[in-house]
């Protein structure tokens, strides 16, 4: 496998607060890894940081090297940016519900971001929205296409996320917290569904989230945070069942109540 993402010594600073501290990572083409770790411990900053989608103000500072694909996002322009976020690497922000803007049709939404990145004629980029709903689990892509975001459950409208995200059919897909505000069930449907599109379409992810019960089964490696440091690493296996780091630990144990709560 040759390397997608590098990551290396990636810093941010607001306000003088150190938010993220040093970390570095790497993952492979096709590959799934998981930063995971307590609300607050910098997981989302990463993310952001890693897309450029910081604030371009005096007030933070990035400091760094994000490399993909050899190239460092970090020093792209702005109408480099443009081009290459969706396109190359597209996040599922969490909470859908707030992401999504609750006066247009979803399928509109789905429609700007494929005709962004793509010169399709509209009736040529409906087709492909109305493909993606299919893809993502709507049986009835029409209907689905002509709803508010109000008419759709939680799990519906993080379909929705899901499908905006694979628009531009990206290489890296980022998972930010895919299934927070959703009951147990709804979580292994979405889960189920990001290994598809893994699976079915060759697409590395990068799963960030709290809940280590989400991970198992799921990611080759995983990256632990705390306070905006990677304090563990290693494969599932061994964070699983070899790791002593204390924190770790703490997780893994907050994951077995987790299990015992919901049989």
């Amino acid at each position: 496998m040759s390397t997608l993402l590098s990551v290396k010594n990636l810093s941010v600073r607001i306000r003088s607060r150190d938010i993220i501290k040093n970390i570095s990572f790497a993952m492979d083409t096709g590959e799934c890894i998981a930063l995971v770790g307590e609300s607050g411990s910098g997981k989302s900053m990463t993310a952001h940081a890693l897309l450029h989608l910081l604030p371009d103000d005096t007030s933070v500072s990035v400091e760094g090297t994000v490399l993909f694909s050899g190239a460092n996002i970090l020093e792209m322009t702005k109408s480099e940016l443009r081009s290459f976020r969706g396109k190359e690497i597209a996040i599922i922000f969490q909470q859908a519900q707030s992401a999504l803007n609750p006066l247009m049709r979803v399928g509109t939404q789905i429609l700007e971001s494929v005709l962004t990145q793509n010169n399709f004629s509209k009736q040529k980029g409906k087709e492909i929205v109305l493909e993606l709903l299919e893809f993502v689990g709507f049986p009835q892509p029409v209907e689905t296409y002509n709803s508010y975001p109000h008419v759709l459950s939680g799990g519906m409208r993080q379909r929705i996320m899901i499908a905006i995200a694979l628009a531009c059919n990206p290489k890296l897909l980022i998972a930010d917290e895919p299934t927070t505000a959703l009951d147990v069930t709804t979580q292994a449907e979405i889960m189920k569904l990001i290994q598809k599109i893994r699976t079915e379409k060759n697409m590395s992810v990068l799963l960030i989230t709290h809940d280590l019960a989400l991970v198992s089964g799921f990611a080759e490696k995983i990256y632990v945070m705390k306070d905006g440091e990677i304090v563990d690493r290693g494969t599932t296996d061994y964070i699983f069942y070899e790791s002593d780091n204390s924190y770790t630990r703490m997780l893994l144990a907050q994951k077995e109540r987790w299990s015992c709560n919901v049989r």
